[in-house]
C-alpha cells in the first residue's frame, strides 16, 4: 500500500513574532544541516571532501558546547567548538577550491576523497542524544595524504554534559572475555554456527535501548560485523555507571512541565490563508516584511511539490512514527535556500527526508521591503 504524508505549507513566521518566542523555540531544538561537496587542489594533488553533517545547535536549553568540541575534534582533529571556522580550516588543508574546468584530467594516482559525517541516531527529549560520527580519507597511491578511517558512536548525556563512547557505556571486555552471553549477543543466523571470536566495536544508547556493533568469527561465515539492540534487563551487568543512569527515566519537574508547555505554544501555526500564503513575514531580525517570498515552479503549488518529493521513510533505529517535522529554512536576497533547520523533530530519519527535501526547493522569488529584496526565514511543516 502506498504511503501518504499530509503536508502543511507553513510560510507564516508569524509564530516567530517576537525575539522570546523565536528563543523560546530556538532553545528547545535546533539541528543544523549542513551538506558540502568540494573539488580542491594543491600542489598538483586533487582532494574531493564530501560533507553531510547534522549539527545540534539547541537540546532542551542544555549545554551542547562539550558535545561540539568533541565532535569536532573527532572529525576535524581540531580542538574547537565553532562548526564554520573548524570546517573550513579543516578543507584548506587539502587546497583551494577549484573554480573553473581543469586544462588536462587530473592524474588518478594522486586522488584523495575524504567523506565526513554526522548523523543523528536518536533523541530522547531531557535525557540524552546519541550520533554516529565518520571521517574516512581515502587516498590514492601517489597522494600526499594520510588515510583513515574513524567509525564512532557517541551518546551525549544532556544532563552530565558528558559525551560517551563505548568504553564509557560498556563493559565490553567482561563480554568478550567470557562465552557465558554469547547466544543473545549473536543475530539468529549464526545461532548455530561455532564461533571463535567476538569483538564488540561500538556501544551507544538509542530509545532506552542498547546498540552494539560486533564483529564474529564463524566457522562458516568467517568474519563477521552485525549490529543488534537489546533490552537494558539483558546488559545490566555490563553497563557502566553512567549508562544506568541515562537509563532510569527522569521524574518531570514542573518547571519541565512548563517549558515544555511554553515551547508547545510557539510551534502552533495560524493565520495561514487559503491558499497556503501568510500575511506577513519576518526578516532574521524580526522586521516584518508584506511581499512574502513566491513558490515560482509553474502550474504546481508548494504543497504539491512537496507531497512528490517526499520518499517512503523507513527508520530502522527508532521504527515508524507519526507526527510533525517542521524545518526553518533561510531564503537570501536572491531567493536561494542558504540554510535548513530542524526546529521541531519526530525522529532521525524523518527529520533528515524533511530537510533532504526544503533544501531542494526550487529557487524562490525573495520577499521584498520598501521595495527591495531581503533575506527571510521560512517554517515549513510536514505531517507523517
Amino acid at each position: 500500500m502506498k504511503k501518504t504524508y499530509r503536508l502543511t505549507a507553513i510560510f507564516c513566521l508569524i509564530l516567530l513574532a517576537t525575539a522570546t518566542a523565536m528563543a523560546q523555540q530556538k532553545g528547545n531544538y535546533s539541528m543544523r544541516y549542513v551538506k558540502k561537496h568540494a573539488l580542491l587542489s594543491h600542489e598538483g594533488e586533487t582532494n574531493v571532501v564530501n560533507v553531510d553533517m547534522e549539527w545540534p545547535e539547541a537540546m532542551d536549553g542544555a549545554e551542547l558546547l562539550p558535545l561540539q568540541a568533541y565532535a569536532i575534534k573527532l572529525l576535524f582533529q581540531q580542538n574547537n567548538s565553532d562548526l564554520d571556522q573548524s570546517l573550513q580550516a579543516f578543507m584548506s588543508g587539502y587546497g583551494e577550491e577549484v573554480q573553473q574546468q581543469f586544462d588536462a584530467l587530473p592524474d588518478d594516482k594522486r586522488v584523495c576523497y575524504v567523506d565526513i559525517e554526522m548523523r543523528l541516531l536518536s533523541y530522547t527529549p531531557g535525557r540524552y542524544v546519541t550520533f554516529h560520527m565518520k571521517r574516512n580519507v581515502n587516498p590514492a597511491s601517489q597522494s600526499s595524504q594520510e588515510a583513515s578511517d574513524v567509525h564512532k558512536m557517541v551518546t551525549y548525556d544532556l544532563q552530565t554534559l558528558k559525551p560517551l563512547s563505548r568504553d564509557d557505556i560498556l563493559r565490553h571486555d567482561r563480554i568478550e572475555m567470557s562465552f557465558t552471553d554469547f547466544e543473545i549477543l549473536l543475530p539468529e543466523d549464526l545461532l548455530q554456527e561455532r564461533i571463535y571470536d567476538l569483538s564488540v566495536n561500538d556501544a551507544c544508547l538509542v530509545n532506552d535501548k542498547v546498540l552494539l556493533v560486533n564483529s564474529v568469527v564463524g566457522e562458516l561465515h568467517g568474519e563477521y560485523t552485525y549490529q543488534l539492540k537489546f533490552f537494558p534487563e539483558s546488559m545490566w551487568r555490563y553497563l557502566t555507571k553512567d549508562a544506568r543512569a541515562m537509563l532510569k527515566p527522569q521524574k518531570a519537574t514542573s518547571s519541565s512541565s512548563k517549558k515544555k508547555s511554553e515551547s508547545k505554544g510557539t510551534s502552533q501555526v495560524t493565520s495561514v490563508s487559503s491558499d497556503g500564503q501568510p500575511s506577513s513575514l519576518l526578516e532574521p531580525d524580526g522586521v516584518v516584511v508584506t511581499t512574502q517570498p513566491e513558490f515560482q515552479v509553474p502550474d504546481v503549488t508548494l504543497n504539491e511539490y512537496l507531497t512528490r518529493s517526499v520518499r517512503s521513510v523507513k527508520d530502522e533505529i527508532n521504527g515508524v512514527k507519526h507526527g510533525m517535522v517542521m524545518a526553518m529554512v533561510d531564503v537570501d536576497a536572491q531567493g536561494w535556500t542558504t540554510g535548513t533547520r530542524i526546529v521541531l523533530p519526530l525522529a532521525a530519519a524523518y527529520d533528515r527526508e524533511v530537510a533532504r527535501v526544503v533544501r531542494g526547493l526550487p529557487r524562490w522569488k525573495p520577499a521584498i521591503r520598501n521595495g527591495e529584496p531581503v533575506a527571510t526565514q521560512i517554517a515549513i511543516a510536514f505531517e507523517f
